[in-house]
Formats: C-alpha cells, sequence, structure tokens
C-alpha cells in the first residue's frame, strides 16, 4: 500500500517502485476507472488491447450468426 498526496492543481506522483513493476515511463496515458467507489489506474495501451480483443471477438460472433456455410468460411477465412 501506498499513501500519495493530491497537489492543489490535482496532479499525483505515483511512486518510482510502482512505476518500475508497471513499466509506465514519462508520456504514458493512463485511464482512471470508477469501479463500485474505487478508483483504479491502468495503462492506456493495455486498456486499447483488451478493448480491441474484445471488439474482435464481438465481430466474429456477428459474422458467426450470419455466415453458416463452407463457402462463407472460405471467405472468413481469406480475411
Amino acid at each position: 500500500m501506498e499513501l500519495i498526496k493530491v497537489s492543489s492543481r490535482g496532479q499525483i506522483v505515483i511512486p518510482e517502485d510502482v512505476r518500475k513493476k508497471y513499466d509506465i515511463n514519462q508520456g504514458d496515458k493512463l485511464v482512471l476507472l470508477d469501479k463500485n467507489g474505487v478508483l483504479l489506474l491502468k495503462k492506456a495501451s493495455d486498456t486499447e488491447r483488451a478493448l480491441r480483443k474484445e471488439w474482435l471477438l464481438a465481430v466474429e460472433q456477428s459474422f458467426a450468426e450470419v455466415w453458416d456455410n463452407e463457402e462463407d468460411d472460405k471467405v472468413w477465412d481469406n480475411a
């Protein structure tokens, strides 16, 4: 557990050991999430990858619902 202080401008400093552990570097973007009253910080790049993966799964499921024969499978495999 780390204790950090918020500046008058709303800024916080992420301790060096935490930055190293999570490979957070100058210029990295972080996403602040409110999950049932708990604030979470995640690297934006990790969040983007997770969203991209979820989006691709949703696309695959949508196509699976409308494409149901071998000819459609060939088109899908080529994509």
